[in-house]
């Protein structure tokens, strides 16, 4: 990927003189307080401003290639988001005459109007052609209408993320448009419709990348193109609670600045260079994880914008690669450096206040959702200590192998990145067993005592109590003549009441020996390990269901077995009834256990 600054030289600033060679794509910076990481970002700031700006300078910066300062982005530490802006179709509609008339007269200038001269260059840039002085169908003409919508949303601050209400009034219009078009000409059309033409709703996919993450709120939708649209967010939790941007956290307000940052594909058109003074400052360290995902994988990777950032957060330098950390010397300026040697200079004579949580990296959404729901449970029923708190993240956002490699790496340099420092604890890891000897782990990374955590579901009795809740013919009839069980009784397991545990496990197991799709033996079900549950059941179960391999391979199986509730047996459902009926295994709470310790 080609970017847009290769070399910086200063020269008699606060800052040591030297220069800044092969900066790469991504460069993370750090150092202890009053090395002049700011100082540093300030000096390209205000260099590159100065083409534009009555900017004087007592020192020299030189940058080897001449940024344009609206290909360039600089949030500084003290940041104060304006908030992200609403949008007003008659504001619209009015900006659009004024700028026909102006342009008609060709009188929009540089030093008259800088919103239509704005206005202006983004069009000539969509159109590829001068758009003053024109004929008056030129102004009339649809190709032209929609290359102001898109001039008019475009020029606004596209760092501070001014331009969302704006897109998402233009999407509601274009919506409204098509509803019409189709009405007057007696036609039906539904939201599929709609999105195979314009796209997905804006605010569905930002919405989205809040749930991937997450965050807590929702972003609202415009309710009609003609009413004027506010920017609030919704708390999921409790819809009738809105709030305004401002209203949110610091730290609050930069996860929705990331967010609406890899949602926009515009930033990859407008900027080139983005200077990110501790961006990571309010975020809690448990987004670590997201925060590398945004700015490395989408805003720089995929975009191609070149991001120089600085950080003073021991948290936020693990999950970057080594190749992209560099450390500011207070004598030597910027020089190149290794995590141990930043994690040191970081950590060096500082007290760090305990903080009651652990941040659990595993491999992969499925595993995260599971592990952090269980915990959540056995916290809130007293199965574990409320001292500290288990946080889990994966390494993968999507299903992608590879995860335990990820995990076991990053363990490994959290435990030698922080080895006598208060930190030490803070990150630990999770994987599974798999068929690995899972010998020379780091001593923060766990092992799961079965193949996988799906195999803790294949437990027959939580089978049996989720079809006895879907109605499952043959179970139903088999728990109400032999077992006294129905729907609704799920609390008798969580207060251990069901001492027919034995007959119901042996049962389902018949049953999927019976089923000639299943095309299973009896042979595999002969070696039994025991099993006790928080509730104080204990059961023998074949080792089978806690060894095989394959993350879904014996809930396909059930599947086979019970076919007309075959799409009501998958993760989620297990999960829940896990929690209802409290078939926790021990072997698991003794896995949170070691986590917390």
């Amino acid at each position: 990927m080609t970017h847009k600054l290769t070399k910086i030289s200063i020269k008699s600033h606060f800052i040591p003189d030297f220069s800044w060679e092969s900066i790469p794509a991504l460069s993370v910076i750090t150092g202890v307080n009053g090395s002049g990481k700011t100082k540093l970002l300030e000096a390209i700031d205000l260099t590159i401003r100065k083409q534009e700006e009555n900017i004087k300078l007592n020192y020299t910066v030189e940058l080897e290639q001449q940024i344009n300062p609206k290909e360039f982005g600089y949030i500084p530490w003290q940041r104060n988001f304006s908030g992200l802006e609403g949008a007003f179709y008659a504001e619209f509609q009015s900006e659009l005459q004024n700028f026909i008339a102006n342009a008609k007269q060709n009188s929009i200038r540089h030093n008259n109007d800088r919103n239509l001269y704005n206005i202006q260059e983004e069009l000539r840039k969509i159109l590829n052609q001068e758009v003053q002085g024109r004929p008056e169908t030129f102004y009339e003409d649809e190709v032209f209408l929609e290359a102001f919508e898109k001039a008019w949303i475009s020029v606004k601050d596209i760092v501070q993320n001014q331009q969302i209400g704006r897109l998402f009034l233009s999407y509601q219009k274009r919506k409204e448009k098509l509803i019409l078009t189709a009405f007057d000409e007696k036609k039906q059309t539904d939201e599929a419709q709609i999105k195979d033409i314009i796209g997905v709703p804006p605010w569905d996919a930002i919405n989205d990348q809040f749930k991937k993450y997450n965050f807590k709120y929702e972003i609202n939708r415009p309710k009609e193109s003609q009413s004027r649209y506010e920017v609030k967010f919704t708390l999921i939790s409790n819809p009738d609670n809105n709030v305004h941007f401002s209203n949110l956290s610091s730290g609050e307000q930069m996860i929705v600045m990331l967010i609406l940052w890899s949602f926009n594909e515009e930033l990859a058109q407008v900027k080139k260079l983005l200077l990110l003074d501790e961006p990571d400052a309010h975020l809690h360290p448990e987004m670590g994880l997201m925060f590398k995902e945004i700015i490395s994988e989408i805003i720089v990777k995929k975009f191609g914008v070149q991001v120089i950032m600085t950080t003073h957060s021991p948290t936020t330098l693990c999950w970057f690669e080594e190749e992209n950390i560099f450390l500011m010397d207070k004598y030597k300026g910027i020089i190149k450096s290794n995590k141990q040697e930043a994690m040191s200079k970081l950590t060096s004579g500082l007290v760090f206040v305990h903080q009651n949580f652990k941040i659990v990296v595993v491999e992969d959404e499925d595993d995260r959702k599971f592990y952090q729901k269980i915990f959540d449970n056995l916290l809130l029923n007293n199965f574990l200590s409320k001292t500290d708190r288990l946080v889990f993240r994966s390494v993968n956002s999507k299903k992608e192998g590879g995860g335990k490699t990820k995990v076991i790496e990053i363990g490994r340099q959290w435990k030698e990145l922080s080895v006598n420092t208060e930190i030490a604890n803070l990150i630990c890891g999770l994987v599974d067993k798999d068929n690995d000897s899972n010998e020379d782990l780091p001593q923060n990374v766990k092992v799961l005592s079965s193949y996988c955590f799906e195999n803790f579901l294949a437990d027959p009795l939580l089978i049996f109590a989720l079809l006895v809740q879907e109605g499952e013919p043959s179970i139903t009839k088999f728990s109400h003549d032999k077992i006294g069980y129905q729907h609704g009784e799920e609390y008798r397991f969580k207060n251990g009441e069901i001492r027919e545990a034995q007959k119901i496990i042996n049962f389902i197991l018949e049953k999927l020996l019976q089923n000639a799709e299943c095309n299973i033996t009896q042979e595999p079900f002969q070696n039994k390990k025991s099993i006790e549950y928080i509730n104080g059941l204990s059961v023998e179960l074949p080792e089978m269901l806690l060894t095989e391999s394959g993350k879904d391979k014996i809930l396909s199986l059930y599947k086979k077995a019970f076919a007309s509730k075959a799409s009501n047996i998958n993760k989620n459902t297990l999960t829940d009834m896990m929690i209802k009926t409290h078939l926790i295994p021990k072997d698991l709470v003794d896995i949170y256990r070691q986590l917390l310790n």
